[in-house]
């Protein structure tokens, strides 16, 4: 879904930057600017609200109030931004300035990773311009633009609003594209949508990569990590080869891997439940830690010597779980072997 907004087009800014009151053209008309593309994440209040920014701003021009288009065009950036920090769960007052509100959402997009998100030097340099641009939007509405109930009408002329209305929508459109990856990579959401919705191919990976899980603080990690291991314990294919199994995830921060290995046992109410596969990337992210190793798995060997089965764990996957986690168990020594054995014979038929 699109917001429209419509521009002068140069005929028209001629006339009226002259003050002339003749009769436009026939061929003066309003062209559409290109329009906001509506992110999938946005609500409908929200999206209303930028609808009616838009629509605000067209009227105010095909009105002429070239000072209310000035504040119109303020307004929608200032409310985009307030949307980025919102999707972030960032603070802001209700008194933040403008300048505070676009520069604390243009960090937030513009540190975000993701899919699809161009995050090279000449990308990072126009987006930084396009912050310039759209910081001068709130000297020109101070200035020009409406919202300060001024005791003498400023020169506005037709091209005050137009270069104001290109710079909020330009900065506006980079915004826009980046808020569902922000989404994406929220942990409350993953958490959430990993608990029952469908995850098909490529999916957990471009929202893993939108965490940006080295970023997070080690109990988000953690938490991030248990609830990826559940759910590939549910011989999810896809979150088991793009949450454990894809060969970047040993680089992941080590609670992460902590945590998925714990998750790839302990189902969300308590019960033990795996595969084998699941077992197997289990055991290779063990191996690849290095300071938590033992504690990892002692834990997981206290949690299944008490647990009952999960329904629908049967013999057969029992088997060959206990049989991964025996054989696993030879590449380890000590304590750790030790625990892994005593996983495999509480679990093994």
């Amino acid at each position: 879904m699109r917001a429209t907004i419509f521009r002068l087009s140069r005929s028209q800014s001629r006339l009226l930057a002259d003050g002339s009151d003749a009769q436009l053209s026939p061929y003066s008309v309003l062209v559409p600017y290109p329009g906001l593309e509506r992110p999938s994440s946005l609500a409908d209040p929200q999206w209303e609200a930028v609808t009616r920014l838009c629509d605000r701003m067209a009227r105010a021009r095909s009105d002429r109030d070239w000072e209310l288009a000035i504040g119109s065009a303020k307004e929608l950036a200032e409310a985009i931004a307030k949307m980025v920090l919102d999707a972030r769960g960032e603070p802001f007052g209700n008194g933040s300035d403008f300048p505070w509100l676009i520069n604390a959402a243009h960090l937030a997009l513009h540190r975000q990773p993701g899919e699809d998100l161009a995050n090279d030097p000449p990308m990072r340099a126009m987006a930084g311009s396009a912050k310039k641009i759209v910081l001068a939007v709130g000297e020109i509405r101070g200035s020009h633009g409406t919202g300060h109930g001024r005791t003498r009408t400023p020169d506005v002329v037709a091209e005050h609003a137009e270069v104001t209305a290109d710079a909020a929508l330009l900065w506006a459109r980079w915004a826009l594209r980046r808020l569902d990856v922000i989404v994406d990579g929220r942990v409350t959401d993953i958490v959430r949508d990993l608990r029952d919705k469908t995850f098909y191919k490529r999916d957990l990976a471009r929202r893993l990569a939108a965490a940006d899980i080295p970023s997070l603080d080690a109990a988000e990690q953690h938490r991030l990590g248990v609830v990826v291991g559940q759910r590939a314990a549910r011989a999810t294919i896809n979150v088991l080869d793009e949450g454990l199994v894809d060969p970047t995830v040993v680089t992941w921060p080590e609670p992460y891997r902590a945590g998925a290995f714990e998750g790839a046992f302990i189902d969300p109410d308590g019960y033990i439940l795996s595969t084998g596969a699941v077992t197997r990337a289990a055991i290779a992210l063990l191996r690849s830690l290095e300071s938590d190793a033992e504690a990892v798995v002692q834990r997981v060997a206290e949690r299944a010597h008490d647990a009952d089965f999960a329904y629908g764990f049967g013999l057969e996957d029992r088997t060959s779980v206990a049989d991964v986690l025996a054989d696993g168990a030879g590449n380890f020594e000590g304590l750790i072997a030790a625990a892994l054995k005593e996983i495999a014979d509480r679990i093994r038929p």
